[in-house]
């Protein structure tokens, strides 16, 4: 993997292995995750996104140091149901991918 890429998944892939080992190679990473998962709000960004921690399983969040991520959360508007979206990504700082751009991604990615 390249850094100059981004790897989209679906929230069936948000697993703690694949994206870790995905980070660790140096890939960017833009993961839909379940909105049952439990994050944490660590910090408040100015683009409205939030820094968490992920850990490998429930029962590992108080034995293990957990893995930063930053948390993207919103409502797909036009939608009746009101679909609320949460996206997890390794670029931590807003200024290098503001969230309303990796949002608009994430929606884009079945037309390439």
């Amino acid at each position: 993997f390249k850094k100059e890429y981004l790897i989209i998944a679906d929230r069936l892939f948000m697993l703690y292995d694949l994206f870790t080992k995905a980070s660790e190679k140096g890939s960017a990473l833009l993961f839909r995750a379940r909105l049952d998962r439990v994050l944490e709000r660590v910090e408040d960004l100015d683009d409205g996104s939030y820094i968490s921690l992920i850990y490998p399983s429930t029962g590992a969040a108080r034995k293990t140091r957990g893995v930063k991520v930053r948390v993207i959360e919103y409502e797909v508007n036009g939608t009746q149901s009101g679909e609320i979206v949460r996206l997890i990504t390794n670029i931590l700082e807003p200024e290098t991918a503001p969230a309303d751009e990796l949002a608009a991604l994430y929606h884009q990615r079945w037309e390439f």
